[in-house]
């Protein structure tokens, strides 16, 4: 397990440090999920939909769509054999 540390600002606002938001894939619009524990820990997760996960997951994968749709294609003929 590794720790980060971010300040909260002025408007209570705080950065996500970079080496968290490129290991879990959080980009700028996303939304966080904030659960406060009884003993006071917090744990932050990003919210994504389905969509989105497979959407990114897609994209990670194949990258451009049109990249993407050549592989589906080349996937698809091989269930054919």
């Amino acid at each position: 397990m590794k720790i980060y540390q971010s300040r909260i600002g002025k408007k209570h606002q705080t950065v996500v440090p970079m080496e968290v938001r490129e290991s879990v894939g959080i980009y700028e619009g996303d939304s966080l999920l904030w659960e406060v524990n009884e003993d006071g820990s917090i744990i932050v997760r990003p919210q994504r939909s389905k969509t989105e996960h497979l959407a990114r997951l897609n994209k990670k994968l194949y990258g451009d769509s049109e990249n993407a749709s050549q592989q589906i294609q080349k996937e698809h003929q091989g269930w054919d054999e």
